[in-house]
């Protein structure tokens, strides 16, 4: 008995010790942490579908439907964290509004020979931006001599500010735009700590709806199956 409650001891204190040592080098690799900042170049397309319910006095009338391909190209900056076990955790932020080009479209009035009320046309002005995009992201690196692979997953925040300017004074409001993105890429290091960087992104935001306020029509948008891929390439320095 007296054995085998010895043997139990030594065991448990070699299990601490493993677990101790495991820790203290988990400790050391944190403590010893380097942090990767760069610039990025994006490139891609997104899709979207849109719907616009018109409603007048509580009554819903035509919904008018359309589907677009968007292009973007943009700058961002980031920084990453090298944490243990090869895995990074990392930011990146647009530091400029990202701004579509504004859409127009004629409201032509019927004569009054033709039984209107010969009023001179209204022109409608539909613009939007992107601000403050942010991506938070946790990406894995694997070594391949030649260069590092990776993988990446995160969540995509902006703000969508809307500026119009609408025959019947009603106005959009601004929305929130969130989403979530998994890429792959690959990292060529330089001399002294400088990398090149090139990934492809496949993103997917949620469903935004936008309503109209300030006339008595209430008219309401919504934005589905905003999706697309990006290709990005980026320098960067690792300290």
């Amino acid at each position: 008995m007296k054995k085998l409650i010895g043997t139990i001891v030594i065991a448990a204190f070699s299990t601490f010790s493993v677990n101790a040592e495991t820790i203290e080098n988990i400790k050391s690799q944190i403590l010893d942490t380097s942090v990767s900042v760069g610039i990025t170049g994006t490139a891609g397309m997104l899709e979207a579908d849109g719907k616009e319910t018109m409603s007048f006095q509580g009554i819903t009338g035509d919904q008018a439907k359309k589907s677009e391909d968007l292009f973007l190209a943009y700058a961002s900056i980031f920084a990453e964290v090298h944490m243990p076990m090869n895995f990074r955790v990392g930011l990146s932020y647009v530091p400029y509004s990202l701004e579509s080009k504004t859409t127009e479209s004629v409201q032509r009035s019927l004569t009054t020979a033709q039984g209107g009320t010969g009023e001179a046309d209204k022109t409608q002005k539909v613009k939007a931006s992107i601000e403050d995009l942010a991506s938070l992201y946790v990406s894995y690196h694997l070594d391949m001599s030649a260069f590092t692979g990776f993988v990446k997953a995160g969540l995509m925040q902006a703000d969508l500010v809307t500026n119009e300017k609408l025959s019947s004074n009603s106005k959009y409001g601004n929305a929130d735009l969130e989403g979530q993105f998994i890429g792959i890429g690959i990292d060529k290091s330089m001399s002294n700590g400088i990398f090149i960087r090139g990934e492809a992104v496949k993103t997917r935001f949620d469903d935004i709806a936008l309503k109209s306020t300030g006339s008595r029509n209430k008219n309401i948008i919504d934005i589905t199956g905003l999706d697309g891929t990006n290709l990005s390439v980026s320098i960067g320095k690792t300290f």
